[in-house]
């Protein structure tokens, strides 16, 4: 195992549905799931040795590991992933450099767990990340994404 500083930003993650771009336009969402990984899942995260970033992942929709997200019963809609994250967090962890580093699982978007890291100072600590409480007068960044179902897959829209 191999020490390492495993950079996060904490995320809450809510989906929403909509069926036209004039929907995202007039931010006419319908409900639709949250994350149950909410408060202790982050949807992008680096690995770092003294400092140097020796992996990096961003969570792609509808990841191979995806537990809760069915693309199928969404075809034709609009997925709209309303992601707030707060301030960059570093933790003390180890990497099996043997392993992939991946998520082992995801929800809605969110992964707490991934394959070969530890998190503490010894290598027999905990393998998932712990919950997340904001400091006082901290504020999360908000920002969204949108995807078109076609298919059964994710077609990111890009608005201007």
């Amino acid at each position: 195992m191999i020490q390492c500083t495993f950079n996060y930003r904490p995320t809450f993650l809510y989906l929403h549905t909509c069926d036209s771009v004039e929907d995202i336009e007039n931010q006419n969402f319908e409900s639709y799931a949250e994350s149950d990984a909410n408060s202790t899942g982050t949807c992008a995260y680096k690995i770092l040795v003294n400092e140097k970033v020796v992996f990096e992942y961003i969570i792609p929709v509808n990841h191979t590991e995806e537990e809760d997200l069915s693309l199928d019963e969404l075809e034709g809609k609009i997925l709209v992933r309303e992601i707030n994250v707060y301030s960059t967090q570093s933790i003390d962890a180890f990497y099996d450099e043997d392993e992939n580093l991946e998520p082992s699982s995801v929800y809605n978007g969110l992964a707490y767990s991934f394959n070969g890291v530890i998190f503490g100072e010894e290598e027999d600590e905990i393998n998932e990340l712990e919950e997340y409480v904001p400091e006082d007068n901290e504020t999360e960044e908000t920002y969204f994404e949108y995807y078109l179902i076609k298919d059964g897959k994710p077609e990111k829209i890009e608005l201007n």
